[in-house]
């Protein structure tokens, strides 16, 4: 009777093994977790940062609206979009919506110099898509560029292995790595 219940009281605790396992499946079942949170928060991101773009792009509409189809002048030190930006979204014209702020915290814009050199031919048209690089300076910066007369220039987004011929004006994001033309939306 004695041997059974000693027996007993050995049996009922848990040994180093069942323990390291049940640590392990711990362990994985977090960070599954942690991995599954951070592409969650990259997606949101990723659609604020569209968001912001077709935000932008709206602004330009309004613009060439009220000014005879016209688009705002862009300038590569900023022009009239940087401003127009800045005064309609105060709150977001130097965050980024990866978190933080975007590469160039006093705008939060990157304008190029306007392409003049487009033609009439979408299929002749200049290739600028390479015009912007990889730069982890400008990493979430708006980018606007005006594209001069009726005339095509092509642009590649950087998740679609196809350039678009992009005509009257283009505007996009860098992503958070500062890879640029991360959303691109366009006149025509």
């Amino acid at each position: 009777m004695l041997r059974m219940q000693f027996r007993r009281a050995r049996s009922a605790g848990f040994t180093l093994v069942e323990v390291a396992l049940a640590i392990a499946v711990g362990l994985i079942v977090i960070a599954g977790s942690v991995i599954m949170y951070n592409a969650t928060k990259d997606m949101a991101a990723s659609s604020t940062a569209r968001e912001r773009v077709n935000k932008a792009n709206t602004l330009i509409v309004e613009y060439g609206a009220a000014n005879s189809g016209n688009y705002p002048a862009s300038i590569a030190a900023g022009g009239q979009f940087t401003t127009m930006w800045k005064l309609k979204n105060p709150e977001e014209y130097n965050s980024s919506p990866w978190g933080g702020f975007t590469g160039d915290a006093a705008t939060g814009v990157s304008e190029m110099a306007p392409i003049s050199d487009g033609t009439l031919d979408p299929a002749s048209a200049p290739n600028h898509a390479a015009d912007l690089t990889t730069d982890p300076t400008k990493a979430a910066n708006l980018i606007y560029v005006q594209i001069q007369g009726n005339r095509y220039s092509k642009l590649q987004q950087f998740s679609n292995p196809t350039a678009i011929n992009a005509k009257g004006y283009a505007v996009s994001i860098y992503d958070r790595t500062g890879t640029p033309w991360f959303h691109l939306v366009y006149g025509q």
